[in-house]
């Protein structure tokens, strides 16, 4: 897969990984608004130990940093937009 094409998905596959995740951590979470920067410091740890599903092993430094940049990217946007 091209390199431009896998950093303009980064931020969309961030965000869903991370709502997936959300919502099996912390269901009481119904906004955006809701979210804090302890659920995504926590998403980032869970990054470094749970398995994939395609290897069977955590992520990688790179894929977890394109995550990381990508939801920061959209908290970025959003406060942006207002």
């Amino acid at each position: 897969m091209p390199l431009s094409l896998v950093s303009r998905q980064a931020p969309e596959l961030a965000i869903r990984r991370f709502g997936e995740w959300l919502g099996h951590h912390d269901p009481d979470v119904v906004s955006w608004a809701d979210v804090t920067r302890d659920h995504c410091l926590e998403w980032l740890a869970h990054l470094t130990e749970e398995p994939t599903g395609r290897s069977g092993k955590p992520l990688g430094t790179v894929s977890r940093i394109q995550r990381g940049s990508g939801l920061s990217q959209f908290f970025r946007d959003t406060a942006a937009w207002q």
